[in-house]
């Protein structure tokens, strides 16, 4: 969640309950430098859906707290350039689920237009959305594996759109058959996901701890 120029990414922590569901991530934490998903942007390394979803957050739902471990790092809001980064064990309330289809619309309504029960969610997604372009814009300048990650995303946006109106849809690309989609809601979540690596990346060296990394992530892929 984001707090100001403050920005959390947060992993579940199972309580005592979810022990039996423990060996699902110990054998994909095993696996994991052979999991691997071969995407046109290049290899993507995850955990299995089923571990995904035994250990995810606990989400819509009053009074119901998610024990995480939570990376958090602030944002200059001035030029976009990260401050300070850490990590934390925290407790957090249950957040809103939001579809990359809610979260565009949100962003870009009039507050008059937002329901009363939605307008906290508009403001801190119009927050996240401002800093972490700031960001993203500053480390696209510095960065060449970045700039390459953007070329090949700007790419892909294009053949989309190209195929989408030679097809007869004139409207923004809606991801029927596995197209390639980039809006405002699936910008915030690929810029999170970037200074996510960035910061854990920034601390691992400040520890003088090796980066892992998988066959085929090297920096040149972005």
């Amino acid at each position: 969640y984001f707090d100001g120029g403050k920005f959390d990414a947060d992993i579940i922590v199972p309580s005592k309950k979810d022990v039996n569901n423990m060996h699902l991530l110990r054998e994909a934490s095993e696996r994991r430098g052979q999991s691997r998903y071969d995407l046109p942007l290049g290899p993507l390394h995850l955990l299995p859906p089923v571990a995904l979803t035994a250990l995810s957050l606990v989400t819509n739902k009053e009074k119901t707290p998610n024990r995480c471990v939570t990376l958090w790092v602030y944002i200059d809001e001035r030029d976009g350039k990260l401050l300070e980064a850490g990590l934390e064990r925290t407790i957090i309330s249950s957040p809103t689920a939001l579809s990359f289809t809610d979260a565009t619309t949100l962003l870009g309504s009039t507050a008059d237009k937002v329901p009363k029960s939605m307008s906290n969610s508009k403001a801190v997604l119009s927050v996240a959305e401002r800093n972490l372009s700031l960001w993203s814009q500053r480390h696209m300048q510095r960065d060449r594996a970045a700039q390459k990650k953007e070329k090949r995303r700007s790419t892909r946006e294009l053949i989309s759109k190209e195929l989408s109106a030679a097809a007869g849809n004139q409207a923004r690309d809606d991801g029927v058959g596995g197209s390639f989609q980039r809006s405002r809601g699936h910008r915030i979540v690929d810029s999170s996901l970037d200074v996510y690596a960035f910061a854990v990346g920034t601390l691992m060296r400040r520890a003088n701890q090796p980066i892992p990394r998988a066959a085929g992530s090297g920096a040149d892929r972005g």
